[in-house]
């Protein structure tokens, strides 16, 4: 069975009231990110939160507001697709 970041997460996403583009979009990002493979460890996040800042800022939205919830996000769902690629 193949798991991504986004198949992790999407009940999660699906329940929030705000932001559920961002966070769709932070998920497929994450999965681009590690499926391309070049990038390890911090070095993925860093390219995921620069790409998102700009997602964001074009929605219109204050990336102030947003960039704590992201990196919360990123860490919770990165360790729910660890934790789903154990048990399957």
């Amino acid at each position: 069975m193949n798991h991504t970041i986004l198949s992790s997460v999407s009940g999660v996403i699906s329940a929030l009231q705000t932001g559920q583009a961002i966070y769709y979009t932070v998920a497929s990002v994450m999965d681009s990110v590690q499926a391309q493979g070049t990038l390890k460890g911090n070095d993925k996040k860093v390219w995921v939160l620069s790409y998102i800042e700009n997602f964001v800022i074009a929605m219109g939205e204050k990336w102030e507001v947003w960039v704590n919830l992201i990196i919360d996000f990123i860490d919770v769902a990165k360790n729910l697709y660890n934790i789903a690629k154990k048990l399957f």
